[in-house]
């Protein structure tokens, strides 16, 4: 693996988790809470105000921001981590992530991104399970010129593939095979 790749991978996985961690903390202060902060002069007590006031435009902008950055992530990994049908994995993770960001908006389509998704990483989960991949995978260059094997790369993908299962089990009901739409 490409040290700067592995780099971006991580720093966009961290930017992720933070903006997550943010969400939570401003989202879960109550409205009484706030005007209380904001009656005792708190430092930002009224910029938390009035980021409350735009709920949904700003968790809806944040949820986006997060999973394209979780996808581009998911992309990195799929794309360094593949020696053949990288390309193809990797245009079906982009068109599974422009299905979910197209639904945040419609409300039509993110049902279609969550099953792609699942699909992407179900089928990286049985190539892991088969003898060719291997749930130890090469993952790196050693300094003798072999393979460094890991499971990271497994791990990931069941992380990966029960989000994508619990996202495809709550737009089920938009889906027209699973669901009522």
């Amino acid at each position: 693996m490409n040290p700067l790749w592995t780099g971006l991978a991580g720093f966009l996985l961290l930017i992720s988790g933070l903006l997550s961690a943010a969400e939570a903390a401003v989202f879960s202060v109550g409205p009484s809470r706030i005007r209380t902060l904001v009656d005792e002069g708190f430092d930002g007590a009224d910029a938390l105000a009035q980021a409350r006031q735009r709920t949904a435009s700003l968790q809806t902008a944040v949820h986006l921001l997060i999973t394209i950055l979780n996808l581009a992530v998911m992309g990195l990994i799929v794309a360094m981590g593949s020696g053949f049908g990288g390309a193809g994995t990797l245009v079906a993770i982009v068109a599974g992530a422009l299905l979910l960001v197209v639904g945040v908006f419609t409300k039509r389509l993110e049902g279609f991104g969550s099953l792609l998704s699942l699909a992407v990483i179900g089928g990286a989960i049985v190539f892991h399970l088969s003898p060719w991949l291997g749930i130890n995978a090469p993952v790196a260059l050693g300094a003798d010129g072999g393979y460094v094997h890991s499971p990271m790369l497994f791990g990931m993908a069941i992380v990966f593939g029960a989000l994508s299962a619990f996202l495809t089990w709550m737009d089920k009901d938009r889906l027209p095979i699973i669901g009522k739409g």
